[in-house]
């Protein structure tokens, strides 16, 4: 039974956590080609043939008449890699996590997608308290679910009640990571039924 449980928390991660091979391969492959130009133009110069753009000491040369070159240009290009590089930063230690949740099952891997669970928490909502179901919107995160209820003009809604059914239906499912539900009744009122 133990391969059976290793398996399953494979598939769980798997299917829970999101992968950052692809920025780390589309990163690799920058450097790489970058590199690779930086050597192609070095073995060139030492062979003696012609540059593709520019040979080394063209480059140097370039880098040393920067000092010409207005600052605006420094500023903009400073931004640009400031901004790339907390790009990477977020991409790197980010929480990969897919917005996705495991149903509590002993026989198989359930994983459930947060869109449905909001619907489904929004139904829940809605047989709570005889709420319309297309006045109460659910947004499900990582570790909380918010359900906002806007009431029909001169009808109150029991926040109590919708709290104690979301939260029972939460514990009926079992999801891992649980759940914390919230209630949130709008002030202002629609007219309709």
């Amino acid at each position: 039974m133990s391969d059976a449980n290793a398996a399953y928390s494979r598939i769980r991660r798997r299917e829970t956590h999101a992968s950052r091979s692809r920025p780390a391969i589309v990163t690799a492959v920058v450097l790489v080609l970058a590199l690779a130009y930086l050597v192609t133009e070095i073995v060139l110069a030492a062979a003696g043939q012609q540059p593709l753009l520019a040979s080394p000491t063209q480059m140097v040369q370039g880098l040393s008449s920067l000092g010409g070159v207005p600052v605006v240009w420094f500023v903009v290009g400073g931004i640009v890699l400031v901004v790339l590089a907390l790009v990477l930063i977020v991409l790197a230690i980010g929480g990969g996590r897919r917005s996705r949740h495991v149903l509590d099952d002993d026989r198989a891997v359930v994983v459930v997608d947060n869109e449905v669970i909001a619907s489904a928490l929004v139904r829940a909502a809605a047989d709570a308290d005889s709420v319309d179901p297309d006045r109460a919107v659910a947004a499900v995160t990582h570790r909380a679910a918010t359900v906002r209820v806007t009431p029909s003009s001169g009808v109150s809604v029991n926040s109590d009640a919708i709290r104690r059914a979301l939260d029972e239906r939460l514990q009926a499912w079992g999801l891992k990571p649980a759940l914390r539900a919230r209630v949130r009744i709008e002030k202002q009122g629609k007219v309709g039924a």
